[in-house]
């Protein structure tokens, strides 16, 4: 879109972005009708966008839109989001054609080179995948080898973020220095306030990289659809935008297999992973129909995908001696205090988002962050980290229990919200006269009351817990403020629990532990 059309797009886009009956797919239309105004002159603005609402056959109900005072704030906005590079990407201006097949808005709001799009592109797809990923999943497989296919072909990369699958298809592109395609699922960052416009470059270091990138979002300023109908509309974007696309594993009702069926109506090039056995998670992949004369399906056998290594827990420490090993004994209830590791889906507490995915598409045995790899990641470190996520007030403890394994599988439960278990037998069991000398301390259970009367020195040891609540009080939770040291710990003071015996030999030789089995039968 030519500069002076973009600037009365923008302006009206600004303009209109709080009106609260406009939804988010109005406003884009309204926008996209302007005809070129100049955004200096109040009474031609006016003219411009009350036709523009006129040819959208939407009623204009608010007397104070053409306020100067918002009048002058809309048109600084536009001024500045020019100046930054922002850029207007009409519906039609999308190469792979037949936009109006995917239902994608009538513009776009973009920023980096536009030239990208006048590139064939390519888009890699799953449906939503689980956070509890095994390293080497066929799908992960499927993912870089379709990512590379592409790339060999000279294709540009289209993709997104907030998924694993896109994720990992935009960090494949930035280490590739590939032409990425980046379609947002919110309102463009560079459109938004610098405080928001930084965290998202932090939170999304190293899925990009900046001067390879094309940012692209369906989501004029103002209130966004909702999360779910933002999703299909980034996937639809991401859809129009390829002229290719290969397709993972697919869910048979989910969002994306709509989408994808929808994309067929055109001409579209789209290899399909088939496997022998469908799995329950990629069934929708057999539903799939060539349209004939748009579209072609190429389908590739799961048999075709070269699979990394088998992964095993022994792959940690694969010169094993086969020693002879010991295996401690529990001590009398209450001589220890055990904090319990769980598994951690997505990035570990300090690790960036790029080191995660770069772990998963390296196959790194441990970038599954199951319970033991928690387990060894704390031992190889030597240190237990901090986290005031679950504590009222947010300040970093190291939570500890009296609750020995036979003790917590009746207090085990799913957390849906953190996607892991209350409790998983792996941990670390240290004397407690040792964890008191450095400030260990029970958990207040309590009432609201009783958090109000807590001296400010003690409320990180406070846990609601009431009558018409779970009840906290049965895992007997201690606390310590800050990160625990192993090294502050004698040796002969600490004991490492795991589940296996080939779990328990690994840490045995590697780091040199006293070690014990959750499933040991316990003392009476």
């Amino acid at each position: 879109m030519e500069r002076e059309h973009a600037t009365s797009a923008m302006f009206t886009a600004a303009l209109i972005a709080s009106l609260p009956k406009l939804t988010s797919r109005e406003r884009s239309l309204v926008a996209s009708l302007v005809t070129p105004f100049d955004i200096a002159n109040p009474s031609s603005s006016a003219d411009g966008i009350a036709a523009a609402f006129q040819k959208a056959d939407i009623e204009l109900l608010s007397d104070s839109l053409f306020h100067p005072r918002r009048v002058k704030h809309a048109r600084a906005l536009a001024e500045n989001w020019l100046q930054k590079g922002v850029i207007v990407v009409r519906g039609d201006r999308i190469r792979a054609g037949d936009a109006h097949v995917h239902d994608v808005p009538p513009i776009l709001f973009g920023y980096g080179p536009e030239e990208f799009l006048d590139q064939e592109a390519a888009a890699v797809v799953n449906s939503r995948r689980p956070r509890r990923i095994t390293p080497g999943d066929l799908w992960i497989d499927a993912l870089k080898l379709f990512f590379h296919d592409a790339v060999g072909s000279k294709h540009a990369i289209v993709s997104s973020y907030g998924t694993l699958s896109y994720n990992l298809v935009s960090r494949l592109a930035s280490r590739h220095g590939s032409s990425l395609l980046m379609v947002c699922d919110h309102v463009l960052p560079f459109m938004t306030s610098r405080e928001n416009e930084a965290r998202f470059l932090a939170e999304k270091e190293g899925l990009f990289r900046k001067d390879r990138t094309l940012f692209l979002s369906p989501f004029p300023p103002g209130s966004p659809p909702r999360p779910a109908e933002r999703f299909i509309e980034r996937d639809r974007v991401c859809l129009a935008l390829s002229s290719r696309i290969f397709v993972g594993a697919l869910r048979r009702g989910g969002t994306m297999k709509a989408s994808l069926q929808r994309a067929l109506l055109r001409p579209v090039r789209m290899t399909v992973l088939v496997e022998d056995g469908i799995a329950r998670s990629s069934d929708g992949n057999s539903l799939l129909r060539t349209v004939p004369g748009k579209a072609r399906v190429d389908r590739r056998l799961a048999s075709t995908i070269p699979r990394g290594p088998a992964q095993s827990v022994i792959r940690v420490a694969p010169a094993l001696s086969r020693l002879p090993l010991v295996l401690e004994q529990w001590p009398e209830q209450g001589a220890v205090l055990i904090h319990y590791t769980r598994s951690c889906p997505g990035p570990w507490p300090g690790q960036s988002i790029s080191a995660y995915l770069d772990a998963i598409l390296n196959g790194l045995p441990s970038a599954g962050h199951t319970g033991f790899d928690t387990l060894m990641r704390i031992l190889a470190e030597g240190r237990i980290r901090a986290s005031g996520k679950l504590t009222r007030g947010g300040r970093p403890v190291v939570s500890l229990t009296e609750c020995r394994p036979g003790d917590i599988q009746q207090l085990a439960r799913w957390r849906k919200g953190l996607i892991r278990w209350s409790f998983e037998p792996y941990g670390i069991a240290v004397d407690r006269q040792c964890l008191e000398q450095l400030g260990a301390q029970e958990v207040i259970y309590g009432d609201t009351d009783v958090y109000s009367g807590l001296p400010e020195e003690q409320r990180h040891l406070f846990q609601l817990n009431t009558a018409s609540g779970p009840d906290w009080a049965a895992e007997k939770e201690w606390r310590l403020s800050g990160d625990l040291c192993l090294d502050s710990i004698p040796r002969n003071k600490l004991t490492v629990i795991v589940a296996e015996l080939d779990e328990a030999r690994v840490i045995s030789e590697r780091f040199r532990y006293r070690v014990t089995l959750a499933g040991s039968k316990l003392p009476g």
